[in-house]
């Protein structure tokens, strides 16, 4: 199994503990169902965060940016890219059904940047980025 493959399972296992964390914090501000198993606002908020875990799994192929080839892109920039991007998705669904206002859906989008950040310098560090991550290795 290639490191990319392993990049997006672990990217993919990172989200379901960050979606559980998530979970557990909103429903301690007051989003009704968010760690109730069978409300949809619970696994609303486990798929976005499964799924930033494999976009940002993805996102490791990119080391230069690609309008500007010039500019090395990190896991920094990576994470607060792509958990920023999957994060607004959620905090604008939730905030449409009025179950945050505008005040969480800031803290909404700032928690998946840092989720993005810690999910990408994760798997930097373990399985490399860029074009080592499409080798095989025995």
């Amino acid at each position: 199994m290639n490191n990319f493959t392993k990049r997006l399972l672990v990217g993919a296992s990172l989200g379901v503990i960050i979606g559980l964390v998530a979970s557990y914090v909103a429903s301690t501000h007051g989003i009704q169902g968010a760690f109730d198993w069978s409300n949809a606002t619970f696994w609303a908020i486990m798929f976005n965060r499964i799924t930033l875990g494999i976009v940002i799994g993805m996102y490791g192929l990119f080391t230069v940016h690609p309008l500007y080839p010039k500019m090395k892109v990190g896991p920094v920039l990576r994470g607060v890219d792509g958990g920023s991007w999957m994060s607004l998705l959620l905090a604008t669904s939730m905030l449409a059904s009025g179950d945050i206002g505008w005040g969480l859906f800031w803290w909404v989008l700032i928690a998946g940047s840092i989720a993005g950040v810690v999910i990408d310098y994760i798997l930097t560090k373990r399985y490399g980025e860029g074009k080592k991550l499409l080798d095989y290795q025995s």
